[in-house]
Formats: C-alpha cells, structure tokens, sequence
C-alpha cells in the first residue's frame, strides 16, 4: 500500500468515526432537549414542539463534520430566544362584548369553577425559557467522555468545541 493510498483510507475511516460520533452527540441532546420540554422548562400541551425537534449531520467547508438541533415551529424559536411580549387580548368576533375568562380550580378536564366576562384581558409578558441551549450546556461532560471513546488515541489533549447559535 503506498502512502498515498494509506492517507486516503485514513481520512475515509476518520470522516465515517467522526459522522458516527457526531450522530450520537445529536441523538444524545436531542433527548435532552425533549426532557426540558416534558416539564423541566417548558410544559407540553399538544406534543407539536417536541415531535418538531429536529438534529441533521453534514459535511461543512474544510472536511469539518457539524452537527444541527432545531425546530421549525415557529414559537420554539420565541421560547428560545426572547418570550413572549405583554399584549393586550381583546374579542374578534363582532358582537361579542366581552371574552368569557375561566377561574377557579379545574372541577373536570372541560369544566372550571367558575367564569368571568371582560371587554379585554392584559396577558403580561412571559420571559425566555431556552430549552435548546441548557441541554447542549448540560451535555458538554458526556460529548467529552464519548470524544475520549472515539479519538482518544488519535487527540487525547484536544477538546470538544461546541457553539451555540440562534437563528432569528
């Protein structure tokens, strides 16, 4: 085998190791993500923000094999970045005169104690509660400990560089 053909076969068995590796760090906070999402963060009502959680692998510029976590739902990205604003909740149809606000204690799953009728509502403003970021944060000593695994013999003093960014 001449070198040529060696470095060649180095580099494809490096790209499938680091391709494997970078699938399991994404499966890996992508679990995390839907742990802050049933409760620790943020309460799942519907299910929709959680099955819209999304990892993707790819191959960028310079042989660099980078991973992606993400959401296409549009209030995921509110959640994770700014919250949301106060507003003011006023009735859309014409002729109602005021919007029915339930109170009281839950008496069934449908049913409340009680209600009461308003011309508006003031919704206050709700801050950010990131649920991306803390799980990538709280993953850090598991990617390290899966890089030792994977590469150990090969990088033992280079660490693991994960950046965070949020696309507005």
């Amino acid at each position: 085998m001449t070198p040529q053909q060696h470095q060649r076969q180095f580099e494809r068995n490096m790209e499938a190791r680091s391709r494997a590796f970078m699938e399991r760090v994404m499966a890996y906070v992508r679990n995390e993500v839907i742990l802050n999402l049933t409760g620790k963060v943020l309460h799942r009502r519907t299910g929709r923000l959680v099955g819209s959680i999304t990892t993707k692998v790819a191959r960028k510029a310079r042989g660099v094999i980078a991973g992606t976590i993400g959401t296409n739902v549009y209030y995921g990205a509110v959640w994770e970045t700014t919250g949301l604003p106060a507003r003011v909740v006023v009735p859309r149809r014409r002729g109602v005169k005021a919007l029915k606000i339930p109170v009281g204690p839950f008496v069934s799953a449908t049913k409340r104690a009680g209600f009461i009728f308003r011309k508006k509502a003031v919704i206050p403003r709700q801050p950010a509660r990131p649920f991306i970021k803390p799980a990538v944060e709280k993953s850090h000593p598991f990617i390290n400990a899966l890089h030792k695994a994977y590469f150990g013999r090969l990088f033992p003093k280079e660490p693991v560089v994960i950046k965070v960014k949020a696309r507005k």
